[in-house]
């Protein structure tokens, strides 16, 4: 993916999640009649960007080969460790050699973006046990989409459910939970 592409695909993204957490921030508001922060959507934004990038681009149903039944789930934990080491095996480990590569960006995105989840559902959830079980939640609906054609709206699977992806996305909802704690034990000592 080239940089021009990446930035298309974030910025289409980010207008979705934006919209969406427009629309949740409008819902609590009304449910709860006013008194919802603006902070609330920044909050929750994350979480629906999150979302966004996992299940778009949306395919066409008709471009889809269901002949072997969709894309194939992988079960195996740390399977991606096998691209990575085959990755520096090939190219080296110049990390400058690795940023074209798809599955190098989509790892660090998918962990950088939890880190962000967690901070968010730092709003809400005060644990940092709740704020982890509610990113893997998270993680574990995305993936259960990818491996059912977005909960049956397509014949079969376009995007590979991953354990990694689990484990990876849980660990980067952790580490913004232990973020979010630091930063207000370090604000509510001054």
């Amino acid at each position: 993916m080239s940089l021009a592409e990446l930035i298309s695909y974030l910025g289409l993204g980010s207008t979705y999640a934006l919209g969406l957490a427009l629309i949740a921030w409008g819902l609590l508001w009304y449910w709860r009649g006013g008194g919802v922060a603006f902070r609330d959507v920044i909050a929750l934004f994350p979480a629906f960007f999150f979302v966004i990038l996992t299940q778009y681009p949306f395919p066409d149903p008709a471009s889809l080969d269901c002949s072997q039944g969709g894309v194939a789930p992988i079960l195996r934990p740390f399977a991606v460790m096998d691209y990575f080491v085959r990755l520096v095996t090939r190219v080296g480990a110049d990390w400058r050699h690795w940023i074209g590569h798809k599955v190098v960006q989509a790892t660090v995105l998918n962990f950088a973006l939890c880190v962000l989840v967690g901070i968010g559902f730092s709003r809400f959830l005060r644990s940092v046990g709740q704020i982890t079980l509610a990113g893997f939640g998270l993680s574990l609906a995305v993936e259960i989409c990818q491996l059912t054609g977005t909960f049956g709206l397509y014949p079969c699977p376009y995007r590979t459910f991953e354990v990694d992806d689990l484990i990876l996305n849980t660990a980067g909802a952790f580490c913004g939970a232990l973020l979010a704690r630091r930063y207000r034990a370090r604000t509510s000592t001054r």
